[in-house]
């Protein structure tokens, strides 16, 4: 099991620098859009920003937008799980309670994570802890550039060849979050173990690019996006359209 809570209180201090620290709210503010009616599926799509976004950044950048686009019968909640949730590790409980289960009472046909940055590792944390009762399994997550590992692991892991070929150190520290976070998307290359649908990109001059190139390498190519560009929204916004074409998402009908 990936010892996520001090996992959520590192990450944010690798990723924020100077972020200015927003209230910790309970129930967890969000932007919600619904999708027209339809007479088919319906999914849920739970969207968490990066650490230097808001909620309304995601919706202004058109990300919500590119949905409606593609009449696809999914209801959107942009989740303000802002980098406050991350250190006083109440983010995947806040999630669960004031976003995801609410809104599961709906029926949803399937329920789907997608993040940035920050956002990309909270959406991989929440699946990764979504197996037992409280947390039911979710079906997918679009990942962009998310974040995954300290400098020093990263490169543990090439020096070992890549996830397929890494083993970690065992027994692992109780502290050892990064590499407990590892082994289970090291998941994704067994066939043998059930995971959730992960579509994951990056830009090609992204600062993460090799740490996500990593776990890239463990997916079909037809679930791998990469874009030219850094850590910035032109490779994010083109990365999430072509996400949003390939995912087996409903359609308005």
């Amino acid at each position: 099991m990936v010892d996520r809570r001090r996992l959520l209180a590192a990450a944010p201090l690798a990723l924020t620098g100077c972020t200015l620290l927003r209230p910790v709210r309970a129930p967890m503010l969000a932007i919600e859009d619904r999708a027209p009616p339809t007479r088919g599926p319906r999914a849920l799509l739970v969207f968490l920003p990066g650490a230097q976004e808001v909620p309304a950044d995601i919706v202004r950048q058109g990300f919500v937008r590119r949905v409606r686009e593609r009449a696809l019968a999914v209801d959107v909640i942009v989740a303000d799980a802002h980098v406050g949730y991350f250190r006083q590790r109440v983010v995947l409980e806040r999630l669960h309670v004031d976003v995801i289960a609410p809104a599961r009472t709906r029926g949803y046909d399937a329920v789907w994570l997608a993040g940035i940055s920050l956002g990309g590792l909270g959406s991989l944390l929440y699946a990764s802890d979504a197996d037992g009762v409280a947390r039911p399994r979710v079906d997918g997550v679009l990942a962009i550039a998310p974040f995954l590992a300290e400098r020093d692991v990263i490169d543990e892991v090439l020096a070992a060849g890549g996830l397929r070929s890494w083993r970690p150190p065992q027994p692992m520290a109780e502290r050892d979050f990064s590499r407990r976070l590892l082994t289970w998307l090291q998941g994704y290359g067994r066939p043998d173990l059930q995971r959730p649908d992960l579509y994951l990109g990056y830009g090609e001059a992204d600062g993460f690019a090799q740490k996500n190139r990593m776990l890239g390498d463990l997916l079909p190519r037809e679930r791998l996006f990469v874009a030219p560009g850094g850590h910035t929204w032109a490779p994010w916004l083109q990365i999430w359209e072509a996400m949003l074409d390939r995912a087996p998402l409903p359609r308005v009908v």
